[in-house]
């Protein structure tokens, strides 16, 4: 038996949001995304910035075609670089960091500081099993000033167009290498996020803002994975316990026979390749899965700007507002118990 849980609004409360989201997505969001070439800042402000859509920039546009990253940045090259480097790197059983799991916890990764070339060594000789760890380099809030300055000079301190659009410099510069099997859950962030893909390919399912009361928003016990010395990981609580607000939906699969709500939601689906920039606005919620290039590797680098805490965040607290009243009045638990 699952536990109850007051996750989501009922039929009577249901309707408005309802509304807000189809409008919203008629008007200003999307039913796909759209390719273009490198904005110019002007155009991609007024485009793509002031409607808080989403925007991917083709391969072969000058947004990151000039970085040595795209061609240096091989196993060797890296090792040679970067191989003696600290780094921080998160562990899984499943590729799952920072996920739902038993409908009971909030899981974070294991971390552990090695060396880079001691991240790629295990990175080539995975073998899939069943037991096998799962390595990611996904340490953010600035993981790139804090940890890879030394492949400064592959790719930009910043992009030029997104800075003038956005009237700053980006807050943090984040380093991610994965593999296949590495996903991020689906989440929201309080930045305006420029997404260049150096290696392999990344699959954004992207939500609006305006899919929150379909989300299933819920509190779960703060935890994080450890790996005992048999291989096998455990789940051990924070100390001390703490509950952690997150969405416990997979979009790309979801039930709804649980989750009987995001039948109303919008999810979208954006591969971004090699080469490839994404513009994903603030408060859009999204899941990242990838695929390796022929190595098996994925590469990228983001850019987070701070966002203005403007008229979007108000129609959003108030969003958010409306729905823990709905929940107060004792509407609507999930479909299964």
């Amino acid at each position: 038996m699952e536990r109850e849980r007051s996750q989501a609004i009922g039929d009577d409360d249901i309707e408005p949001f309802i509304t807000l989201s189809e409008e919203s997505t008629d008007l200003y969001a999307v039913s796909y995304v759209e390719r273009i070439s490198c904005p110019d800042p002007l155009e991609f402000y007024r485009s793509y910035v002031s409607q808080n859509r989403p925007d991917p920039v083709n391969r072969g546009s000058d947004a990151i075609s000039h970085w040595p990253a795209l061609y240096r940045w091989t196993n060797d090259y890296l090792r040679e670089r970067m191989g003696s480097e600290p780094v921080t790197v998160d562990v899984t059983p499943n590729g799952y960091g920072d996920a739902v799991v038993d409908d009971k916890y909030f899981v974070k990764p294991q971390e552990i500081n090695v060396t880079f070339g001691e991240f790629l060594d295990l990175h080539e000789k995975r073998g899939g099993g069943e037991d096998e760890a799962i390595y990611y380099v996904q340490h953010q809030n600035g993981n790139f000033q804090s940890e890879f300055q030394r492949l400064s000079d592959d790719i930009d301190d910043e992009l030029e167009w997104a800075s003038q659009a956005f009237g700053a410099s980006p807050d943090v510069v984040n380093f991610w290498m994965g593999e296949d099997r590495s996903v991020s859950s689906l989440h929201k962030d309080f930045y305006e996020n420029i997404y260049a893909v150096v290696k392999g390919t990344k699959t954004f399912t992207l939500l609006p803002p305006t899919d929150l009361p379909f989300l299933y928003v819920d509190r779960f016990i703060g935890a994080r994975y450890s790996r005992e010395d048999s291989g096998k990981f455990r789940i051990k609580e924070d100390e001390p316990r703490e509950e952690i607000p997150w969405i416990p939906v997979d979009p790309d699969s979801a039930d709804l026979e649980a989750y009987p709500l995001f039948r109303y939601a919008h999810p979208v689906q954006c591969e971004v390749k090699e080469g490839e920039v994404l513009y994903l606005p603030s408060l859009w919620f999204h899941k990242v899965a990838q695929r390796g290039d022929e190595t098996g590797r994925t590469i990228a680098i983001n850019y987070w700007y701070n966002m203005q805490f403007s008229g979007n965040w108000c129609y959003y607290r108030f969003m958010e507002k409306s729905i823990e009243k709905a929940k107060e009045r004792g509407y609507a638990t999930r479909g299964r118990k």
